[in-house]
């Protein structure tokens, strides 16, 4: 009755419902895992991009724009 029969469940018998129930089980298990790979990778995406802000705030640091052309901007920006 439990993993005995000839019923190819892999060995499960009806107590989990066979191998129906081994691949659903198996199936949760890849899926948490691949959700948490991709739930850590967006967290490294969203300390890398900052805000409109602060890239004109470095871009002005480095001299890669002047005071008249910052200033535009910045008016654009919090519009």
């Amino acid at each position: 009755m439990f993993g005995a029969g000839n019923d190819n469940s892999f060995g499960c018998g009806d107590f989990f419902g066979g191998g129906i129930m081994m691949w659903i089980f198996f199936a949760i298990i890849i899926g948490l895992i691949i959700y948490s790979f991709k739930k850590e990778g967006s967290k490294d995406n969203s300390s890398q991009s900052g805000s409109a802000l602060d890239i004109l705030n470095s871009r002005y640091a480095k001299g890669e724009i002047n005071d008249e052309e910052y200033y535009r901007m910045k008016t654009e920006i919090e519009k």
